[in-house]
């Protein structure tokens, strides 16, 4: 079963949303905020709501808490991150396609403003409106670092490693 992970804005537009599930492998999911940014915290139709800021975060379960870390995706929010343009900038397919393919040079004609450093170290930058994107993958492990008004790291690891 897939279980997705959304962080919304007041506004209602989906920023980011990622699956357990892309290409056929299982990812963890679930999360915990640095201290002191929960906002507000509630149960609407089974949903379990954050509200951060002003984003409003849900999950299809009560399964992401500020204490388990036991999920592997971790997310850290500092300040408003909103003004992202999420039709310029597909992050959840780009997060697909690091996962179904190490290659970043083969990413390029398909990821809007991609630029990848010639050091082959593995941290394109990707510049999305006033924000950009670090973004770190290794075998069985993927970190993304957003910077926009404050800041958003997300750590992605395999299930069962």
């Amino acid at each position: 079963m897939k279980k997705n992970f959304y962080l919304i804005n007041l506004a209602g537009f989906s920023l980011l949303s990622f699956a357990m599930e892309i290409e056929g492998e299982e990812w963890k999911i679930g999360g915990e905020l640095s201290p002191g940014a929960f906002a507000l915290t509630e149960e609407m139709d089974g949903e379990l709501v954050f509200y951060v800021n002003n984003f409003r975060v849900n999950t299809d379960e009560s399964i992401w808490s500020y204490t388990d870390d036991s999920w592997d995706l971790k997310v850290f929010l500092d300040g408003n991150i909103g003004g992202f343009d999420t039709n310029r900038f597909d992050l959840q397919g780009y997060i697909a396609q690091l996962i179904s393919d190490p290659d970043l040079d083969a990413l390029r004609p398909s990821v809007l403003d991609l630029d990848i450093p010639g050091s082959g170290d593995f941290e394109p930058r990707i510049s999305v409106g006033r924000g950009s994107y670090s973004i770190e993958r290794e075998e069985n492990r993927i970190r993304i670092f957003m910077m926009h008004n404050g800041g958003v790291e997300i750590v992605m690891e395999k299930r069962g490693e």
